[in-house]
């Protein structure tokens, strides 16, 4: 446990990466402040946005909500 909190201490430090899909949550207003987060980013675009499965995401709810 000392460990795992220790890995998100360190990865909540890094700078977040720059790829196509942290560019485009960036574009939707979503900002990616360290790695923790652009890994976040990358696992909902895999699990959901690839899926289609927008309405079952929060973001992809409200996204679509406000267009």
């Amino acid at each position: 446990k000392e460990i795992e909190n220790d890995l998100f201490k360190l990865i909540s430090t890094l700078k977040p990466e720059k790829n196509t899909i942290t560019t485009n949550f960036a574009k939707e207003k979503l900002p990616l402040k360290n790695a923790l987060d652009s890994q976040a980013a990358i696992q909902l675009k895999t699990a959901y946005c690839n899926a289609n499965l927008c309405l079952k995401c929060a973001i992809g709810f409200e996204l679509l909500k406000a267009k």
